[in-house]
């Protein structure tokens, strides 16, 4: 136990590192005490600013489009069929514009222009269409396909817009949050402050449906402000470290967010009255989103490259060298097995529920298995840099495995604490693996950049084109997984012991057999520290050889000025 002395000692230490190093990083890092505070705050408030958007969703299970405008069911799911039709359409599009900061090559561009002009077209012509003349597939289909077409060609031009006058300014992820927190926050008003009760139903779907897909425009801006923490630093040690523990202090914002939100509602008149959300939703966002600004004006993006560098990315081109990067299949097929086992029930809220038959633990549950998070995250950058990210991420994935087998144990005894155990351990190593993907994923970008001279994240969107039909299957074999054991529609089935436990069972089975056969690809990284520094040495070099080049064609050309004079 440490004494007084060594604790004063150590306090004092803190605070000369706090203040050394608060308007410069330390020897060999690039990133402030300062500069960290202000991604801190940033990130919390993004990620309060989601949580609050969240509770706005375009999705049946929301509350406040379900339950209070009324929006079927089954009209979402064949809404999802056309959004996933359309994307593939979209897509290619925002890929393009992105790797390309605004500025596609000209043949490009044109075909762009054309495209969005016949979105125009299209779309203004889909409201001269009768409303019911697809009544038996969805309500109001013409219009909903029509101001899909009509807000990508939005869509489209505002992206064109961010890229081309933000982006030099502050980077190709803090340019969003510049351009899109007024206009998400304006939006996001009109959403709970429009009366669409005075609507007829078909007209409530296309014109809830359009509100929340400029809204999706829009809320881009906090998904690519997540992109900050994989360009914040080269160096993969202080990154994986700022990843850490940035995530798990701004991982308070959501949870004290957690706290206020179902008690602000419950003053107000609860999740299923509109009044609450139109009280609530304004001043949760006017408080949180405004330190979203500290990541988009304290922080800076450090990606190495050329000064001035202008992407010309043809599409053809970017998917084929994104294809060729191996490190690429490896995550996202590991994550395509995983897809299998999303789907799976929650077997402590099943316990709870149908076994205990405690709803009101649910809660106290959660948040037990909820500080599991917390020394995953803060030993993670510890634990990296001690035994490497794939032997690291291997371990967690094997041990994941045997807290699976663990908790059938635990249902055979009967037993609630080796369950909780099992399910505690699963939480912590989970937390571990969160770290070591985002850490690899800022890594798989760079070696991008190594392979191909261009970052490619925008093209990498070709990977959900890959994933869409693995999680279309998923959603189908999941529940007759299920079904083969004796569970229905019907979840008061659950309260039978022999159907429970079977239930119990496969899911952790489920669980286990693709947390196994998702390791298999990560046996293939071999993406070691030393290779990554290595090969942002070599992007420096090429850095440096680019920047010459231009400067000695500078120099060339006020030579060749000054003759002809």
């Amino acid at each position: 136990m440490k004494t007084r002395a060594e604790i004063t000692e150590n306090v004092k230490t803190f605070f000369t590192d706090l203040r050394t190093y608060w308007n410069k990083p330390r020897p060999g890092e690039y990133v402030s005490n300062k500069e960290f505070l202000f991604f801190v705050l940033g990130s919390g408030g993004s990620n309060n600013a989601q949580y609050t958007g969240g509770n706005l969703s375009f999705t049946a299970s929301c509350l406040f489009v379900g339950a209070i405008y009324g929006l079927k069911m089954m009209d979402f799911a064949m809404l999802g069929i056309v959004n996933m039709l359309l994307n593939y359409l979209f897509q290619p599009i925002t890929m393009i514009i992105t790797d390309n900061l605004g500025r596609p090559p000209k043949k490009t561009m044109r075909l762009i222009h054309l495209a969005s002009l016949a979105f125009t077209v299209v779309g203004a012509a889909c409201f001269f269409v009768p409303q019911t003349i697809f009544e038996g597939f969805m309500p109001a289909l013409p219009q909903v396909l029509g101001t899909k077409f009509l807000v990508q060609v939005l869509t489209t031009y505002y992206n064109i817009l961010v890229y081309r006058k933000l982006s030099p300014k502050f980077g190709k992820y803090r340019c969003w949050l510049v351009a899109g927190i007024l206009p998400y926050m304006a939006v996001m008003m009109l959403l709970v402050m429009f009366p669409y009760n005075q609507l007829s139903y078909n007209d409530k779907f296309w014109v809830m449906n359009m509100m929340f897909a400029v809204w999706s425009t829009f809320s881009t801006c906090f998904a690519q402000a997540n992109n900050v923490q994989n360009v914040i630093t080269p160096n993969t040690n202080e990154r994986t470290r700022i990843i850490s523990i940035g995530s798990f202090i701004s991982g308070l914002f959501p949870s004290i967010y957690n706290i206020i939100w179902p008690v602000a509602a419950a003053a107000v008149g609860g999740l299923t009255n509109i009044r609450t959300y139109r009280i609530v939703v304004p001043i949760m966002v006017l408080i949180m989103i405004p330190f979203a600004l500290f990541l988009a004006f304290g922080c800076k993006d450090r990606v190495i490259q050329e000064e001035d560098h202008k992407p010309e990315i043809d599409m053809k081109k970017g998917f084929k060298e994104v294809l060729r990067n191996k490190y690429l299949w490896i995550t996202n097929i590991s994550t395509w097995i995983t897809t299998f086992s999303t789907g799976a029930i929650n077997i402590v809220n099943m316990l709870i529920i149908y076994s205990m038959r405690q709803d009101w633990f649910m809660g106290i549950m959660s948040s037990i298995l909820g500080t599991a998070y917390t020394p995953g995250m803060l030993l993670s950058p510890w634990l990296i840099k001690k035994f490497g990210k794939k032997r690291l991420m291997l371990f967690c994935k094997y041990m994941n495995v045997a807290c699976s087998l663990l908790s059938v144990a635990g249902v055979y005894m009967n037993s609630l604490v080796i369950i909780v155990i099992s399910q505690y351990l699963a939480t912590m190593l989970g937390s571990v693996m969160t770290i070591i993907t985002t850490s690899m994923n800022a890594d798989i970008w760079d070696y991008q950049q190594y392979i191909s001279g261009e970052r490619l994240d925008g093209c990498m969107g070709i990977f959900s084109y890959l994933a869409s039909p693995v999680t279309t299957v998923a959603a189908m074999v999941v529940p007759m997984i299920y079904g083969m054991f004796g569970f229905t529609s019907d979840w008061n089935i659950l309260f039978d012991t022999d159907i429970r436990n079977r239930i119990f069972i496969v899911t952790i089975v489920l669980t286990a057999v693709t947390g196994l056969l998702s390791a298999i690809p990560y046996h293939f990284y071999d993406m070691t520290e030393q290779r990554h520094e290595e090969m942002m040495d070599e992007l420096r070099e090429r850095a440096k050889a680019k920047n010459l080049e231009h400067a000695l064609s500078e120099e060339d050309l006020s030579e060749t000025h000054a003759e002809s004079v």
